[in-house]
């Protein structure tokens, strides 16, 4: 009797346990499928948002910034592009510089000489400026130091009193023996002796910082075209002037420039180091020079 009513106690609280597992069973699968609606929701929304605008795709913020990155790295190559030359850092760099302005030109030495029937009286003090343009290229070195060379067209004007005593004579009728030795050059007007030189020239140029630099070289010129306008009174004449002058002439010169955004000012002055001419008589040319231009 006792055996049995173990086994129905047994069997009792065996069935409440099973109701209980089922139970537990069931809560788990309930929970189960609402995570699984939460997750559908959620994709849903996603869905919803991308179509609507409001969502980001982490790939488009990564090409935005390396669009912005490009959008920098091009105007920060455009600013480079109008920095200094002097500023680049290369060992051996090439430059061609373009520029325009004018020679100052006057004659040092004896200012009176003579040649057959002609006499001839410099004017003291003329400085008279003509055009000068050319081109010229630049060999950089490290960082301060420029050597270039360059081809340029020169106007160097000279003021002279050319007095020719043959024109004297036949104006006057006196003889020529007298008229000689008379003080004839009041009666004369003063001529410009328009010269045309190609001149070829070599410096040392030496950067102090990186925008100024000082400089010093040597000027070969060479003279195709001089020519002179003298008369007396309305009675004029033309010379060829150019085989009185040396037909090479070399000067030393100096100079000081600033340069700025590869725009350059440069100043020069000069000494011819030859003779001048080839009338009787030493005399050496000086000369200055200001320039504008653009290097590339």
């Amino acid at each position: 009797m006792k055996k049995i009513i173990l086994i129905a106690f047994l069997a009792v609280i065996a069935g409440r346990c099973a109701w209980l597992f089922a139970q537990d069973k069931a809560a788990d699968a309930g929970g189960g499928r609402q995570m699984g609606g939460a997750v559908q929701d959620t994709s849903e929304s996603g869905l919803r948002d991308s179509e609507g605008g409001d969502w980001k795709d982490p790939d488009s913020d990564r090409a935005k910034k390396l669009d912005d990155k490009t959008v920098d790295e091009g105007i920060e190559g455009r600013l480079k592009e109008y920095t200094s030359i002097r500023r680049k850092k290369n060992l051996f760099r090439f430059h061609m510089g373009f520029s325009i302005g004018a020679v100052g030109y006057g004659i040092l030495g004896p200012r009176d000489s003579k040649e057959d029937i002609f006499k001839y009286k410099y004017e003291k003090g003329s400085f008279t400026v003509g055009f000068r343009g050319g081109l010229e290229a630049l060999f950089y070195l490290q960082k301060r130091h420029c050597i270039s060379a360059g081809l340029f067209f020169e106007q160097r004007i000279i003021q002279v009193r050319i007095i020719d005593v043959s024109m004297f004579t036949i104006v006057s009728g006196l003889p020529m023996g007298f008229l000689y030795g008379a003080p004839l050059r009041k009666y004369v007007d003063k001529s410009n002796i328009d010269t045309n030189y190609f001149t070829i020239p070599v410096l040392y140029r030496f950067h102090v910082l990186d925008e100024f630099y000082i400089g010093a070289g040597l000027d070969v010129g060479v003279l195709f075209y001089g020519r002179a306008r003298y008369g007396v009174f309305l009675w004029s004449r033309k010379m060829d002037y150019a085989r009185r002058l040396r037909p090479v002439d070399l000067g030393a010169r100096m100079v000081f420039g600033f340069t700025m955004n590869r725009v350059f000012i440069e100043v020069g002055l000069g000494c011819g180091v030859l003779d001048y001419d080839r009338l009787p008589g030493e005399r050496h040319s000086i000369y200055l020079t200001a320039m504008i231009g653009y290097r590339i």
